[in-house]
């Protein structure tokens, strides 16, 4: 695990370098909490990794869970059963040249193999479920769940959701990006140049650190974010869902108690 250092609140919001406009949140504005773990490379063998707490509170679920399970099921299915059977074009008779029996082969196997990358593609990035936590800082985190191609559950853990901006790329609503910038009204916030700060860490389902999202501040507030090992960087969220939660949560809060 990374060792910690010191609990920083970043309170400005973050300013994408790359498109000039203000990164926003509406849904997450209290996610305040950025973790300010120390930067260094995950390491290559912990000794009993801490288990993924599941007590936060469930703020989404991806509706399309069971069906991108389903479409990933049986896109790797269809790989492994052409590649198994591509071999039987040169074992069965057949008036068929060799160069042709080689080029249907690798026109099978190639097309599964384009058609398994694309839904993997799509489907990586996709949220089945996100929770958040309360922090001993007073803050929130949030933590996003999703799966990889073989389904083995991938939790991303955001300090600070200011840092999740929109994103270009298909199949996708939110990514972590390369260069941030702070606003200049928050001159006095500015953190020192070279101070670098974990914004977002993936983990295993057994609590095993993957890669982390890290921050290096420069002169002027402005930031370079960089991988360290294997983090997610894009998820797809459904935001009318988050929106619609959003809008009963402060329903209930302003409907007085029941007598």
């Amino acid at each position: 695990m990374l060792s910690s250092a010191h609990v920083r609140v970043l309170r400005a919001r973050v300013l994408s370098t790359k498109s000039a406009t203000l990164c926003r949140r509406p849904l997450f504005t209290n996610f305040r909490a950025l973790s300010s773990t120390a930067a260094a490379a995950p390491p290559e063998s912990a000794a009993s990794p801490a288990p993924i707490p599941h007590d936060g509170k469930k703020i989404y679920e991806g509706p399309l869970t069971r069906t991108f399970r389903r479409l990933k099921v049986l896109s790797v299915s269809s790989l492994f059963a052409t590649t198994a059977i591509s071999p039987f074009f040169f074992i069965v008779e057949s008036h068929l040249p060799t160069v042709a029996r080689i080029s249907l082969a690798a026109i099978a196997v190639t097309t599964s193999a384009v058609s398994t990358g694309l839904v993997s593609y799509c489907t990586r990035p996709y949220v089945t479920r996100m929770s958040k936590f309360k922090t001993p800082a007073g803050g929130y985190e949030l933590e996003i769940t999703s799966l990889t191609m073989f389904l083995n559950p991938r939790i991303t853990k955001i300090y600070d959701t200011d840092f999740l901006v929109d994103t270009q790329r298909p199949m996708a609503k939110w990514e972590l990006p390369f260069r941030v910038l702070l606003p200049t009204s928050r001159k006095d916030e500015i953190p020192a140049p070279g101070t670098e700060e974990t914004v977002a860490e993936t983990f295993t389902k057994d609590g095993e650190l993957l890669g982390s999202w890290v921050v290096k501040w420069g002169n002027s507030g402005d930031g370079e974010c960089r991988a360290l090992g294997s983090v997610d960087r894009y998820f797809n969220v459904h935001l009318e869902l988050l929106q619609r939660k959003a809008d009963a949560g402060q329903t209930a809060q302003a409907e007085p108690p029941v007598a």
